[in-house]
């Protein structure tokens, strides 16, 4: 009844280990049945999204370097995070999250010092301006989200991927083609 001095409640269920998740993919390899464990495939599922938002972030930073050319040292670090995303590589897909984190913040600078420098280098017409303006400003708007997403994303794919043993990590990478039978 209740929980004891120490702490523990006896009817929680307790959150699986690194050797429960190994000892549950033997099993499931022990008996032939190709079915991913539910932690193998939530992992699985954050890596996608991870890769696909990366894709529209590596797109959007191809655009930046034509303002910054910092940005290639930023579209560095997010073929970083794609290849950690890919391999299942916790250590890049770390870098790829404190990028992440970092970033949006990159994004409202770089917004509202476009907003106040452009009206100095301005050569052009009124109208020319305030469309370059609203162009760049729903560009990093779209960023700054695809970020805030990316961001959530990454985290739990990279608190999922520290309780990755080695036979799990090559199990996701053994049927990485087979994608579209792992969620029907």
């Amino acid at each position: 009844m209740g929980a004891d001095l120490i702490g523990n409640y006896p009817d929680m269920p307790t959150p699986p280990s690194k050797s429960d998740i190994t000892q549950e993919i033997a099993l499931v390899i022990d008996d032939g049945i190709l079915e991913f464990p539910r932690e193998l495939i939530i992992i699985k599922r954050y890596g996608i999204t991870s890769i696909f938002l990366n894709r529209i972030d590596i797109f959007l930073n191809f655009w930046y370097i034509f303002l910054y050319p910092i940005y290639a040292l930023f579209l560095f670090i997010n073929f970083l995070g794609y290849y950690g995303a890919i391999y299942y590589n916790h250590c890049f897909s770390g870098i790829f999250l404190i990028y992440t984190a970092i970033c949006p913040l990159i994004r409202f600078y770089e917004m509202f010092n476009v907003v106040i420098n452009f009206n100095s280098k301005s050569m052009y017409s009124e109208n020319f301006y305030i469309l370059k303006i609203l162009f760049i400003t729903l560009l990093l708007t779209l960023n700054i989200l695809i970020e805030i997403i990316l961001l959530r994303t990454q985290y739990k794919f990279c608190k999922g991927l520290k309780n990755l043993s080695e036979d799990s990590i090559m199990l996701l990478l053994n049927y990485k083609e087979d994608v579209n039978t792992l969620f029907t």
